[in-house]
């Protein structure tokens, strides 16, 4: 039988990981300091407590006569940034009707929205469909499909969700090229 050997190892000769061997032209790691949580996470919990950064200052001439490209325009339930129009999620007008006529009604909303912000149904990129109940998924996916060009189909996502509304069977949030 084979005898097994254990080496004995004094704590001395153990060298951290964070220290190099001298040297082998490693640096060593700096530890991290134990101290205020950092990052925006931290900057939103501590706002109060903390300095508010002071925005720089810029002359009026200075700026371009032109817009930026990337300036943020607001609409009402959505937002222009980069030529790209982002929804928030709509709802029909009238929540005491059936799937269907729910759904062409938030999709009329959609297109009245996107007109106003200069895209339409043609530039959809993304498309989230939020259903309270999934038996109504084949009744909305029937609508969807007869609203939507099927050359210009954007990604949709149809999901079951617990809707703000409660009387609305159906949300519908998009995203589109301006």
């Amino acid at each position: 039988a084979m005898a097994s050997k254990t080496a004995d190892v004094k704590p001395e000769s153990v060298q951290s990981p964070a220290k190099p061997a001298p040297g082998d032209g490693r640096r060593a790691k700096k530890r991290a300091e134990p101290g205020p949580p950092q990052g925006p996470i931290a900057a939103a919990v501590d706002e109060d407590v903390l300095p508010k950064a002071k925005k720089p200052k810029v002359a009026a001439a200075t700026l371009p006569s032109k817009e930026p490209r990337n300036k943020i325009q607001h609409h009402e339930g959505a937002v222009v940034h980069n030529n790209v129009v982002y929804l928030a999620g709509q709802f029909p007008e009238a929540s005491d009707v059936g799937i269907a006529k729910q759904v062409q009604s938030t999709l009329t909303k959609i297109d009245q929205l996107l007109q106003q912000c200069g895209s339409s149904k043609q530039a959809l990129l993304t498309a989230d469909v939020f259903l309270r109940n999934l038996k109504d998924l084949d009744a909305a996916r029937i609508e969807w499909n007869a609203w939507v060009e099927a050359t210009h189909a954007p990604a949709v996502t149809f999901v079951q969700a617990q809707l703000a509304n409660v009387a609305a069977l159906v949300q519908i949030k998009v995203t589109a090229a301006q």
